[in-house]
């Protein structure tokens, strides 16, 4: 909205059983890609290779993330599988960014907006950033709209990546 739909952005919604990227320009999409990957693919992964139920698997996935220092060889097998699984996914995002820029040369990305659950994994907004060498900014979403103060804002905070489709839809191309 407003500025910041300035220029080409890539957002990237990582769900967790897909991974959606939609590249517009002046807040008009040009191009959207689905991927069949998400945040859930790596909790599962965790779960299958370690022995561990789901849940254990998702708060260990939450707590680790992307991390570079593991303090048992747990930690390390599990950061190693996170590493694996996620790594798949931002190749095939770096792919579809360079398939853009290839086919739409005039239209050249300027920044990664990220959004969904699977964004909020430690140090994936990063390591996207670093394959891709463009920025990578969270889809502050509560930034240009007004919430109610009966909400509570820090709450709704946490969850916003989570909801910034939804957040779009109901706005419209009139906000």
């Amino acid at each position: 909205r407003g500025t910041n739909g300035a220029g080409t952005s890539a957002i990237i919604d990582v769900g967790g059983s897909t991974t959606t990227v939609i590249v517009s320009t002046a807040g008009v999409p040009q191009f959207v890609r689905i991927i069949p990957t998400g945040g859930d693919d790596l909790t599962n992964a965790l779960a299958t290779r370690l022995g561990l139920t789901v849940e254990e698997s998702e708060a260990l996935k939450m707590s680790l993330g992307l991390s570079i220092g593991a303090t048992s060889p747990e930690q390390g097998q599990a950061i190693s599988i996170m590493y694996e699984v996620t790594s798949e996914l931002i190749t095939s995002l770096r792919n579809t960014l360079s398939y853009f820029a290839g086919a739409r040369q005039a239209d050249a990305v300027s920044r990664i907006v990220l959004t969904g659950g699977g964004s909020n994994l430690l140090g994936f907004g990063a390591a996207l950033s670093e394959f891709t060498r463009l920025p990578v900014v969270p889809g502050a979403i509560l930034e240009t709209i007004e919430v109610s103060k009966k909400i509570d804002r820090p709450a709704l905070e946490n969850k916003g990546s989570s909801l910034a489709v939804a957040l779009g839809l109901a706005l419209g191309s009139g906000a």
